[in-house]
């Protein structure tokens, strides 16, 4: 019998959102909390989003050996134990069981953390015209970029020899495409391990079963295991991988909505926590936010566009709104519908997109305008407003978005029309054809190449 142990720390490299499947007074959507108010991931999330990265027909044998089944003549417990991540803060510890006010409030990072002090991300909800979609305003709670949670994971061999199956469980964790919690295909949720300790035990030495029983739960007690390399080598049978490089051509803006004491709109701001110092992290101050939900969306109104051209649906041919929205068979198939209400089948997307938060201070330029009366051509009363928006002196980091390759099956895209039309939306970025952000009919968020296509992972 041998037990394979890993602790491992995650770090979010996009901001994260961890529900707690409840809303409250002020929020549609918190995150899940501790009893002392702090985010946790609970193991059953870690374990669920492990198991779906393999193929219920293909990995069947794999799932059921390590994950367990249910069956009419009996079935199998799962191998695979996922404990709860816990938040790491100053010094390297861990948040566990149940602290004082005290002991949180003379934390400056613990502070930031506590569920009213997050920050807070507003949705609208567009329909295939482009305008707001019924009731579909609402919020969420978000964890920033950067912060880091531990877990542990433990997988039990009895007869069978499976070290091949857990260096496989490590390379899930490890890959670029790992993501937790809600919103997953609109930017939020990547993780990446930023160390992780292994062990393997042998229960047929005794020197292993002693110190497997002297394995303290407590993760504020660190484990002199070996530490593992674990990271990602770019590759993936289940995904195809485009990268976005690309330099705004002059100004852009993503808008928060909001104004501020200077002017009436302002570009959406978010900060990240700054490890730069390892024993005592902090919030940065607030930098520019390039919320992946709009280019996700820019993209999939473009992609639809192509679809209908190239399948041939034009107008006077077809009633729009059958060729439309999610009924247009290309966003289908990689953003994903919910037809709960006519009873049709729900589906997830198959695309996945990250938020982009620009580390370094990006210039800020006020623009003045005035609504301008068509009948006297002069200024409407009451019309005028300013907007402050992002110059273009700075690099722009690679765009990465992953579509899962089943999305271009013969079966679902026979012709080749899905994944033209997606490729073309693409290029329209490109070549500043398809702006992204706000304010593009005054002319902002052209973007242009900034060196080749590169595709990455196994792309065909």
């Amino acid at each position: 019998m041998k037990k394979y142990l890993a602790r491992i720390v995650f770090e979010a490299e996009t901001p994260l959102h961890v529900g707690s499947g409840s809303s409250d007074l002020t929020l549609d959507a918190p995150v899940n909390c501790d009893a002392n108010g702090l985010p946790q991931i609970n193991g059953t999330s870690l374990a669920g989003v492990i198991r779906s990265y393999f193929d219920e027909k293909n990995d069947k044998e794999f799932i059921n050996r390590i994950f367990g089944f249910q069956a009419k003549q009996g079935g199998a417990g799962s191998r695979l134990v996922v404990s709860n991540a816990h938040l790491i803060y100053e010094g390297g510890k861990v948040v566990e069981g149940l602290m004082t006010g005290d002991e949180i409030t003379k934390s400056e990072y613990l502070k930031a953390m506590q569920a009213y002090a997050l920050p807070l991300r507003d949705h609208c909800r567009i329909n295939e015209k482009g305008t707001v979609s019924g009731t579909g305003k609402f919020d969420n709670c978000v964890l920033p970029k950067g912060v880091r949670f531990v877990c542990e994971l433990e997988l039990t061999e009895n007869n069978e020899d499976l070290s091949a199956d857990w260096e496989k469980l490590l390379q899930v964790v490890s890959s670029d495409t790992f993501r937790v919690g809600g919103k997953v295909r609109s930017g939020l949720g990547r993780l990446k391990v930023h160390e992780c300790f292994s062990k393997t035990f042998d229960f047929q030495e005794s020197d292993d079963v002693k110190e497997y029983l002297a394995h303290s739960s407590s993760f504020n007690k660190k484990p002199a295991w070996e530490k593992k390399k674990l990271q990602s080598d770019g590759k993936s049978d289940k995904y195809l991988c485009y990268t976005l490089e690309i330099q705004p051509e002059d100004f852009f803006t993503f808008g928060s909505g909001y104004g501020d004491e200077i002017v009436d709109m302002t570009p959406k701001k978010e900060a990240f926590v700054d490890w730069s110092d390892e024993s005592k992290p902090k919030l940065s101050d607030e930098k520019i936010l390039v919320p992946a939900s709009s280019i996700k969306g820019a993209i999939s109104h473009r992609t639809a566009f192509y679809y209908n051209k190239y399948a041939g649906h034009f107008a006077g041919k077809v009633s729009p709104e059958k060729v439309t929205g999610t009924n247009n068979e290309a966003v289908k198939t990689l953003f994903g519908y919910d037809k709960k209400a006519k009873g049709e089948e729900v589906a997830a997307g198959k695309v996945f997109f990250d938020d982009l938060i620009l580390e370094e201070n990006v210039d800020e330029k006020i623009f003045q305008h005035v609504s301008i009366d068509r009948f006297t051509g002069g200024a409407m009363n009451g019309a005028l407003f300013n907007e402050k928006v992002c110059e273009n002196r700075f690099e722009f980091k690679p765009i990465k978005i992953y579509v899962e390759k089943s999305a271009f099956d013969k079966e679902k895209d026979p012709d080749g029309n899905i994944k033209k039309a997606f490729e073309r939306a693409l290029d329209e970025i490109r070549t500043g054809m398809l702006p992204l952000g706000g304010s593009t009919m005054r002319g902002h968020g052209c973007f242009k190449e900034k060196k080749k296509e590169e595709v990455g992972g196994n792309n065909e």
